[in-house]
């Protein structure tokens, strides 16, 4: 029992290390994310404000005003974020590819052969 006892003592204190460290590394990520998501909300709200307006002059009750200008804020985020996806995937994915295949087509002499109209006797 003192073993265990004397084992608990001496590396309990690890798990809140692990712990400190793994939240220093998401410190980086907030940064990350206020750059990019700050300037992103400032429009989505300038877009949103005439929304707004357009129904408060229609005389819509101001709760079906902000249900509307929330939806249309969160569709505009979700179309921003798929085109992020897809701008990482192209970054990520795609774009080294069509690098390798340029460099490598450059290299080794590839190209596409295009079908000739002209026979190569020399006659027209």
């Amino acid at each position: 029992m003192f073993v265990l006892r004397w084992l608990a003592s001496m590396f309990g204190g690890v798990p809140w290390i692990i712990r400190a460290v793994l939240a220093l590394l998401f410190v980086p990520v907030a940064f990350v994310l206020k750059l990019i998501g700050i300037p992103i909300m400032v429009v989505l709200s300038v877009l949103a404000i005439p929304v707004f307006l357009v129904l408060l002059v229609m005389g819509l009750p101001i709760i079906l005003v902000l249900a509307a200008g929330g939806a249309l804020m969160g569709l505009m985020f979700a179309v921003l974020s798929i085109g992020f996806a897809a701008l990482k995937i192209f970054i990520f994915i795609v774009l080294p590819i069509l690098i390798v295949l340029k460099l490598a087509s450059w290299i080794f002499g590839w190209r596409r052969c295009e079908p000739r109209d002209k026979p190569m006797d020399g006659t027209i």
